[in-house]
């Protein structure tokens, strides 16, 4: 369960590596997120590039994110109980699209039913 205050790791390529959570989205003003809910983050750290081409992620960018997996362990539909080591999220702009072509690491199957299949595809691996 992710709460306001909550620091998260950013999977994607997107250059962020640490965000915040600031906001939860959803109806009635929900007091916890869990997998495949989106969320509020500003960025906290993020991977300085020596590019010419400038980034869109900066330190303190308030953007929109989902989670993809958690801490606590979730039950899958056939009774499988999964965790991971850390709170992961993967950011998206704010017309709620994807900002990155890349996930690393593992990422929880129930984003499969909450019409995330994009997400699942881009990752190597499935839980």
């Amino acid at each position: 369960m992710i709460y306001k205050g909550t620091y998260l790791r950013v999977i994607d390529n997107s250059g962020a590596t640490l965000a915040k959570c600031i906001g939860i989205l959803g109806s009635n003003s929900p007091k916890y997120a869990k997998v495949g809910s989106t969320i509020i983050v500003t960025i906290k750290d993020y991977t300085r590039s020596n590019n010419s081409v400038r980034s869109k992620i900066e330190k303190g960018i308030i953007s929109h994110a989902l989670i993809v997996r958690t801490k606590k362990k979730n039950r899958s539909f056939d009774n499988i109980w999964t965790n991971f080591i850390d709170n992961g999220v993967v950011l998206l702009d704010n017309k709620k699209s994807l900002m990155f072509t890349r996930v690393r690491g593992p990422i929880h199957y129930a984003l499969r039913f909450k019409k995330f299949i994009k997400v699942l595809s881009l990752s190597k691996y499935n839980l």
